[in-house]
């Protein structure tokens, strides 16, 4: 990709249009990236994030990443948490995505991402699903947090497990989780849900959990609760006790990422002194299909920090499809003329 004078620009609603319907696609984009990134062919520095002393609720995350291989593509997702939207009729997390020529470093696009962080978020934790839970065809899933991540995160999973029937609902919220339950019947209305009014109660009706909540810190800690054959997706990373962390299976999307911003998986690392607890990173696990991993007879816990490579080979892949199908703002012109091109009688 040879970037030119254009910057194309892809709203909220062009996005949705090419992400929707579209799991297959991008759990295959998201697999094809985790192993490239596997491979080393990537550069990925540590997120920055930006916080706000009198919110510390707040905060706005910059993911900068390049991944060559299959996609050849940089660039950067800046993606904000604001939980507090929530009441004021707003989504909680907001996204956008920009992508640079890998050759020139210019800016080809500018993409409006809370959906590919969504999707990307979802189909990292059904492909771990795959590979973690031992089950043939599981019937069940326990969704704990009911807002978009965790409802994209079930239609991924129902994707790669079609046998699954029923889902069990957590929320702190009752009016968050029966709009969640409203959702999932339009989805499909032969689906059985059933809202839960404790974690203990339900914990144990399934061995698929997933967490997407906006949690801060640790409100789980009982160590008894997850049935040994429970594969615990914990996406939001910082729901569980460390005490969980260091009693269960571990396994991450990188070692290195996860360690910080006190991830229930930094608190556990914090207390120990090392990462030892930590059994594989699904890269790994993908590229190669063993790195010396077994299950063992405890629950595994999936701690994706989210990589931002996956943003940007979700982001290539539909830009590329805007292409094919003709759709997009293109901003022409948006770079200036070069500085040895210009008309010297123009410079001041």
């Amino acid at each position: 990709m040879i970037a030119n004078d254009n910057l194309i620009l892809l709203d909220g609603s062009t996005v949705r249009g090419l992400i929707k319907s579209c799991e297959s696609e991008i759990l295959d984009v998201v697999r094809k990236a985790y192993i490239d990134y596997s491979g080393g062919n990537c550069s990925l520095p540590h997120s920055t994030f930006l916080t706000f002393s009198d919110a510390p609720e707040n905060r706005i995350i910059g993911l900068p990443a390049y991944i060559d291989g299959t996609f050849n593509i940089a660039g950067m997702k800046w993606v904000s948490s604001f939980p507090g939207n929530i009441s004021n009729g707003m989504d909680r997390a907001s996204a956008t995505l920009i992508l640079n020529d890998a050759q020139t470093g210019r800016p080809v696009a500018f993409l409006e991402a809370s959906f590919i962080n969504a999707c990307r978020t979802a189909a990292s934790a059904a492909i771990a699903a795959q590979h973690l839970v031992r089950e043939d065809n599981p019937r069940s899933c326990f969704s704990i947090g009911c807002g978009y991540i965790g409802f994209e995160l079930f239609k991924y999973l129902r994707h790669v497990f079609p046998s699954i029937d029923e889902v069990i609902l957590f929320d702190r919220s009752m009016e968050r989780a029966k709009y969640f339950s409203s959702r999932l019947i339009e989805l499909d209305p032969d689906l059985k849900v059933s809202i839960a009014t404790s974690i203990e109660k339900a914990a144990s009706s399934s061995n698929i959990v997933s967490f997407a909540t906006t949690a801060s810190s640790p409100w789980i800690d009982d160590i008894s609760i997850f049935d040994s054959e429970a594969v615990l997706l914990h996406v939001s990373l910082r729901d569980l006790d460390p005490a969980i962390v260091l009693s269960y299976d571990n396994v991450v999307d990188d070692i290195d990422h996860v360690c910080r911003e006190n991830t229930s998986v930094h608190l556990a690392e914090n207390i120990v002194g090392n990462r030892s607890f930590i059994n594989a990173e699904l890269p790994s696990l993908l590229s190669t299909n063993s790195c010396g991993y077994k299950r063992s007879e405890t629950p595994v816990i999936f701690s994706p920090f989210g990589l931002g490579v996956l943003d940007l080979a979700v982001g290539k892949w539909l830009l590329e499809k805007s292409y094919s199908v003709g759709v997009g703002n293109a901003i022409s012109n948006f770079f200036p003329k070069s500085w040895r091109d210009e008309n010297r009688g123009d410079l001041s």
